[in-house]
């Protein structure tokens, strides 16, 4: 039979907050790859044609990613909430679109 629902569904959320996290220390690494320029020792472009040349990302998903890596600096209440896990690439992403320091706290209470 297999486990019951309840079980795989404790299963499929940690493993999506550890995602969660893995992928924010993804974009710290970004962020600071990007502020070091790193990207211009291969001779690219730009952080996001390197991010796509050298790990796969397609190119407007490696531009969002840079975005938002560069964003999450500046938003330590996001960032802190995407580094445990409570929030998804995705949420932040869009948090960063409109998030400030003034504003960050508001917004991070209605993407909870």
């Amino acid at each position: 039979m297999g486990e019951p629902p309840e079980a795989l569904e404790k299963r499929i959320t940690t493993l999506a907050a550890r995602i969660h996290a893995a992928t924010h220390r993804l974009l710290v690494l970004i962020a600071e790859f990007d502020r070091r320029q790193g990207w211009k020792l291969g001779g690219h472009k730009s952080c996001a044609h390197w991010l796509s040349f050298c790990t796969g990302i397609d190119m407007g998903a490696a531009r969002e990613k840079v975005r938002t890596a560069r964003a999450l600096v500046g938003l330590p209440e996001v960032s802190a909430s995407m580094s445990r896990g409570e929030l998804s690439f995705s949420k932040v992403r869009a948090l960063t679109r409109r998030a400030t320091p003034e504003n960050e706290g508001e917004l991070l209470k209605v993407a909870h």
